[in-house]
């Protein structure tokens, strides 16, 4: 957040929120630690290790709750190993042994069902009933139903969105309605203003999608992003920017 503000960056620092779904049925939760746990043995430059040196690195991974899953080293006391429980085994020392076998068993494979799960839908993740149902239940959660989940800054000196709509359109000779057309008829130019915008107005990045006709937050900071790499690679473009940010400033 303090990014953000000092550098007048609307949107989350990271690009994206986190993919969040919802998750149903103890099959799916229990293969989804599995999935967590496998993480590190999942990575880039692990494709061609071999068992033996999979369950090494596993061992050795300090940043994850496995080991005290599988009885490697103390249980934590901020996690919940309730997972256990679904291993079927009456000990603690059987549940750990039953834990660890259903883990190994996929260091060289690929969890098909979760796999299909995951991506059978972009809001939960479980068998098809659970899934149609917790999508009938988000199907009104649209742009603006997070609105109020933006942050609200210190309010400072702000620049009209006409304004920089105006010195954009004069600078580049076209239309200020021009800017509120979708797609990319004006090339660069609209995304100019909205950057713009962006860092002068105050307004969300959320509330300027909506204004300048984009179907979602994250379609315009992929705009952002596009004109970002343009400016690296366009001296003059870099520096007409630069003229029209220091005038409205």
């Amino acid at each position: 957040m303090y990014f953000r503000y000092k550098n007048a960056r609307p949107g989350h620092c990271f690009e994206t929120r986190y993919h969040g779904k919802l998750a149903g049925g103890d099959d799916y939760l229990v293969r989804l630690t599995r999935y967590i746990h496998l993480n590190p043995v999942k990575v880039k430059g692990m494709e061609k290790a071999g068992g033996v040196e999979k369950r090494r690195e596993l061992e050795g991974f300090r940043w994850s709750s496995y080991r005290g899953y599988v009885g490697w080293g103390p249980e934590e006391e901020r996690v919940n190993y309730r997972w256990l429980d679904l291993m079927g085994r009456r000990t603690r020392r059987g549940k750990q042994q039953a834990y660890k076998r259903y883990v190994e068993g996929f260091l060289g494979a690929e969890d098909g069902k979760l796999k299909e799960a995951r991506e059978a839908s972009g809001y939960a993740i479980g068998d098809k009933e659970f899934r149609e149902e917790m999508e009938d239940g988000l199907k009104g959660a649209r742009l603006r139903k997070g609105s109020t989940g933006d942050i609200v800054w210190p309010k400072g000196k702000a620049v009209e969105v006409s304004t920089v709509e105006r010195e954009v359109a004069d600078a580049f000779g076209v239309k200020v309605e021009d800017l509120h057309y979708h797609g990319h008829r004006l090339g660069e130019v609209k995304a100019v203003a909205v950057e713009l915008c962006c860092q002068l107005t105050g307004k969300t990045q959320r509330e300027l999608a909506e204004h300048f006709g984009y179907t979602s937050d994250s379609s315009m900071g992929k705009q952002r992003k596009r004109l970002a790499f343009l400016v690296r690679a366009d001296v003059r473009l870099a520096a007409k920017l630069a003229k029209l940010k220091g005038r409205l400033s």
